[in-house]
Parts: C-alpha cells; sequence; structure tokens
C-alpha cells in the first residue's frame, strides 16, 4: 500500500517510516505537507498520514490535495492537549484521528479498515 507519512520531527518521522516500511507498505516520508502536494506521485497514494504540529497548515494541505482529485484516506496524529482535528473541519468521518504515542499495533488495525 502506498502511504506518505508528514511530521516536521525528523526522529518521529523515521521511526514511523521503519514501521509502516516492516509492515510491507511503500512509505515516503515528508517534512510537511506542502512538499508533499508538490510531489506529482501523491494522487496514487492509499494513505496520507499526518502528525499535526502546532502552526502548522498541513491539514489544509491536504484539503488541497483532495480537491486536485486525490480519493485516499487520512491518518491524524494529535497531542492530548490540541483541539481534535475533526473539529477543524478539514477530516472526513472515514478518517483516522490518532492520539500521540499511537501504539506500533494500531497501524496495522487503522490502516486495514
Amino acid at each position: 500500500m502506498a502511504i506518505a507519512l508528514v511530521d516536521p520531527d525528523d526522529a518521529a518521522r523515521r521511526a514511523l517510516h521503519l514501521l509502516l516500511s516492516g509492515q510491507r507498505h511503500r512509505v515516503r516520508s515528508f517534512a510537511s505537507a506542502a512538499t508533499l502536494a508538490e510531489d506529482p506521485k501523491s494522487a496514487d497514494l492509499a494513505w496520507v498520514i499526518v502528525a499535526l504540529r502546532p502552526g502548522s497548515d498541513d491539514l489544509a494541505k491536504v484539503r488541497h490535495l483532495r480537491q486536485r482529485g486525490w480519493r485516499g484516506r487520512l491518518a491524524v496524529i494529535v497531542d492530548r492537549a490540541e483541539p481534535a482535528a475533526r473539529d477543524a473541519g478539514m477530516v472526513d468521518d472515514d478518517d483516522l484521528v490518532l492520539v500521540h504515542p499511537v501504539a506500533p499495533h494500531a497501524w496495522q488495525i487503522g490502516l486495514t479498515r
């Protein structure tokens, strides 16, 4: 399955990249959704996983991907202290909202539903 991973934290992005690659997913990692949005292969992704950070406009960039025709699923990782991403109106009912830290087995369950 083709997955894009967006997280500005290099260490966290690398750890999740290794975990998902170990589950035999084709993972591409990006420091921001703006960089992902520029990638011509983004339309072919099954999933986009975004770790939300304060002050980030990553969900707006994902909305832009959807407007350009991307039909994949979104998984949003939020901190407990952050308001629910779904409240921002940028996360669809079919998308996943996960609270950081995410247990490794949650990825196997969440990405297959």
